[in-house]
């Protein structure tokens, strides 16, 4: 026969193959072609479902961590950042004082946290109205970036004037490192913080010289420029195995309340440390360091 058949079992399922051959026509192919387009076409949909709602779901959470005003990280953002990196610094500072850390040259790591209220935010606002306090808010937090550029570096806004920033630094140079950038930051704060306010508005319109030193640049009422200080307050600590992280955050926030507190206590637009060998009053009111060094140079 040629087929090379062993028995007759098997012709017969030979036969039965090619008898359900030929009863598919072309159009059941046909079918089978559209029926198997449209079946990729609904994965590939749902494929771009899921990943629609994967992009939303990240846009909601970064909203959720977002200042919408400023696009600084809020108060959720610090406070998670706080958490982080006490849980990171404990277990490396625990690994640096027991002998267990990989490098024998690595050292504690501390934390800096500064914050920052603007002075007088209440009045900006009443006098010259919200867009301008918005205003206020926008410069305030876009001269604290710029201070405060690198990587690891937070700037979040609280809430309302208050600001804060964090990082990290070796714990041998943290007091240093505070004194410099909180300075760094009062300094930035008196020379870029200005507003070009109008002057039909109530105060501008009898300025007096105390105005003048404390909130204006200029007592021409056809162009006031209104001065934005902040009260700024610092607090340093090293991470060790006591104390959870939910703990630190709390205790954190706590100090670098008090430190702005007392700052504002102290005649605002003003540096106070707490919990640090010294107490610092930055310069009040503002002294330009150039025209301080002028004087020096030829005092």
């Amino acid at each position: 026969m040629g087929l090379g058949l062993k028995n007759f079992s098997e012709l017969r399922f030979v036969a039965a193959a090619r008898n359900w051959a030929s009863r598919i026509s072309q159009q059941d192919l046909n079918d089978a072609y559209l029926k198997n387009a449209a079946l990729q076409a609904e994965l590939e949909g749902v494929r771009e479902e899921l990943l629609l709602t994967k992009q939303q779901k990240e846009a909601a959470e970064k909203l959720a961590y977002t200042d919408a005003l400023t696009g600084l990280p809020n108060r959720r953002a610090f406070e998670d950042k706080i958490h982080s990196l006490a849980s990171l610094a404990q277990r490396h500072n625990w690994d640096v004082n027991n002998g267990t850390h990989v490098n024998d040259e690595e050292v504690e790591k501390a934390i800096v946290v500064i914050s920052f209220d603007l002075d007088h935010f209440k009045s900006i606002n009443d006098v010259y109205g919200h867009d301008t306090g918005d205003e206020a808010l926008k410069l305030a937090a876009a001269v604290a970036r710029k201070v405060f550029h690198r990587g690891d570096d937070m700037v979040a806004r609280l809430g309302g004037e208050e600001f804060a920033v964090i990082y990290e630094v070796e714990a041998e140079k943290a007091l240093r490192s505070a004194k410099q950038m909180a300075d760094n930051l009062y300094d930035a704060i008196n020379r870029e913080c200005h507003l070009n306010v109008n002057p039909l508005m109530n105060d501008a319109t009898n300025i007096t010289q105390h105005d003048i030193n404390e909130k204006y640049l200029s007592s021409d009422t056809s162009r006031v420029i209104r001065k934005i200080t902040a009260s700024i307050g610092v607090t340093l600590f090293t991470p060790s195995g006591e104390g959870s992280a939910k703990e630190i955050v709390a205790e954190v926030m706590r100090r670098a309340d008090q430190a702005t507190y007392d700052a504002k206590n102290n005649g605002r637009n003003c540096i106070r440390f707490i919990d640090a060998p010294w107490n610092i009053i930055a310069r009040r009111p503002y002294d330009p360091p150039a025209a301080a060094n002028a004087a020096s140079a030829t005092a």
